[in-house]
């Protein structure tokens, strides 16, 4: 029964279409992650130097 499972599951060079299935949600659920941190980092070093230039007298405005 298991035998006739993957058979039906393996094309014929072997690679499993769940193990693609499974590789692209990992990598997905990885960038779901990580994208919101790389944003909060951009804009916490925009911040710092926008106050780096405000506090050389010079006003800068981020629109």
């Amino acid at each position: 029964m298991l035998k006739r499972i993957l058979v039906f599951i393996r094309n014929e060079k072997g690679a499993s279409i769940i193990g693609y299935i499974v590789v692209i949600s990992v990598t997905v659920a990885i960038a779901a992650v990580l994208i919101p941190h790389f944003n909060q980092t951009a804009d916490s070093r925009s911040n710092k130097i926008i106050n780096v230039f405000n506090s050389t007298d010079t006003i800068v405005e981020l629109e």
